[in-house]
């Protein structure tokens, strides 16, 4: 696999880069002219998607200082080497403002294989007191931004360039004040740098899902007359163009498809020889598609649920651990599945969090509301019935909510209203169940809530009065690394839902069914 950003390659690169400068920066010339610009001059940089191959093609063409239209001659030139550096004189240019535009294969980040189709990439540079430039994804994605803020809402370029760089990193859930796009270098260390390359390699993400061809990453497409074309070019033009007009990115699949890519090649170790700071950014990205907060120690083992509804990876819990969220699988009684080992506590409790809600301050047992649940009493639908149950003709409330059927009482056959696990998964009628943690979930976006007095403007009471809080069995559970099954349980209060789990034997608690 390819290193990026090593310090003896970077510094053997710049070498060559210096040296280029050093022998063509020579206009031979001490002749005064009108504009500074029209003297012969020499710009040079990399070209980077991963680093273009030699022998790709880059010009330079100047750009009316106030329409930002292309005006004058255009110097053409190659890229140098398979690193990407590039070098271009031109001349005659009486405007400050340039584009440049490369177009060639380059060497995937993740691989280091050359793709087999081309990628084309933009940059509009100010030239003023400037001798290189380079030309990268970041440069590209914003390019079509900064001309609609010029053009349309009368920024100057300066004030263009930020706000779209802006723009374009907080679609990537990247925050930071860094350098310009043109002066970022994926072979270089430091945050900009880093979010340069975490981009690059989060646009290679799940392109056999963004349709077309559904070929993988690398293998070409005949467009209408008879070129290759790439699906990440395809992808990189429409995130462009989508960011035009309003600097937000809103292809919700693609980003679905995208964070989806980027789990599992972190699960398989693909980014391990990525810079720390490369890889923090890969994850911020995906922690953005699926709704979570950063994992930090205030979430440390907080369970989130991913509800994304275009992700491959909906219904998944993630368990904030080590700064990571980690994806877990869990079993459920009530249909088939597959467990897997982890190492939690045998009462370990966790925050249960979906995207109706957000993070609260006061620690991991409370959760806030985001929805209001007025507006969902009167938009979902809801209705009131009445069940018997066969075996000993208890008779309860139900109630349905949305697309569900729930008991609007706790369960009460045998010997107590309370029960151990194992017992719980047998004891509600035929046509009934214990419900499972996603069957909990679907019942909180359909109240909108988690607070007690979310259910209770459906005429769900949880909570006994007189009690500070209750506990329902759910019918989901894992094994711990001792090969103890974990049973997960909800706690209902006043002011929210938690998550925990323990052995299913040493407790007994409520069960409501479903």
């Amino acid at each position: 696999m390819i290193h990026f950003g090593r310090t003896f390659f970077a510094a053997l690169v710049y070498a060559t880069l210096f040296a280029l400068l050093g022998a063509c920066g020579d206009s031979g010339t001490d002749k005064e002219l009108d504009s500074p610009y029209t003297e012969k001059r020499t710009l040079a940089g990399f070209v980077q998607k991963g680093p273009f191959s030699k022998g790709s093609k880059i010009s330079i063409q100047e750009l009316e200082a106030t329409t930002l239209l292309p005006v004058g001659n255009v110097s053409e030139g190659g890229v140098l080497n398979d690193e990407g550096t590039y070098s271009l004189e031109f001349s005659e240019f009486e405007s400050p403002y340039a584009l440049l535009t490369a177009v060639g294969t380059y060497r995937d980040e993740l691989t280091g294989e050359k793709s087999k189709a081309t990628v084309t990439l933009n940059a509009l540079v100010d030239l003023t007191a400037r001798k290189s430039a380079n030309v990268n994804l970041l440069t590209h994605l914003e390019y079509l931004r900064v001309l609609y803020l010029v053009r349309e809402e009368g920024l100057t370029v300066a004030e263009a360039k930020m706000q779209a760089e802006r723009e374009v990193l907080r679609a990537f859930g990247i925050s930071g004040d860094f350098a310009l796009a043109e002066d970022l270098n994926i072979y270089s260390n430091g945050d900009g740098n880093a979010a340069l390359l975490a981009i690059s390699v989060i646009m290679l993400g799940g392109l056999e899902k963004d349709g077309g061809s559904g070929l993988p990453f690398g293998l070409a497409t005949k467009n209408d007359d008879g070129e290759e074309n790439s699906k990440l070019a395809e992808r990189i033009t429409d995130f462009a163009e989508d960011l035009e007009k309003d600097g937000l990115w809103k292809n919700g699949r693609t980003a679905a498809n995208m964070a989806d890519w980027a789990v599992e090649q972190g699960l398989n170790g693909k980014f391990d020889t990525f810079r720390t700071q490369v890889v923090s950014y890969i994850d911020s990205f995906w922690w953005k598609i699926y709704g979570f907060d950063a994992c930090d120690s205030t979430l440390d083992g907080a369970a989130w649920l991913n509800d994304n509804p275009y992700s491959a990876n909906r219904g998944v819990y993630f368990i904030c651990k080590n700064g990571k969220w980690i994806p877990e699988r869990r079993g459920d009684d009530s249909k088939d599945s597959t467990d897997v080992k982890d190492s939690a506590g045998v009462a370990d409790t966790v925050q249960v969090k979906d995207t109706t809600s957000v993070k609260d301050t006061t620690g991991v047992t409370d959760t806030t509301v985001v929805k209001d649940t007025t507006e969902n009493k009167d938009t979902v639908s809801f209705d009131y019935g009445k069940l018997v149950d066969a075996r000993d003709g208890q008779a309860y409330h139900t109630i349905k909510i949305g697309i569900q059927n729930w008991m609007a009482d706790d369960l009460n056959y045998g010997e107590s209203s309370e029960y151990y696990w194992d017992d719980a998964k047998e004891a509600c009628p035929a046509g009934w169940h214990l419900p499972s943690m996603e069957e909990w979930n679907e019942l909180f976006r359909s109240v909108g809530g988690l607070e007690a007095s979310d259910f209770e403007r459906f005429g769900m009471t949880l909570i006994p009065p007189g009690q500070l809080k209750t506990h329902f069995w759910t019918s989901s559970f894992y094994y711990n690394s001792i090969e103890e099954k974990l049973s997960y349980y909800m706690i209902f209060q006043k002011t929210g839902v938690s998550m925990a789990r323990t052995l299913g034997s040493t407790m007994h608690l409520s069960v409501r069914c479903v």
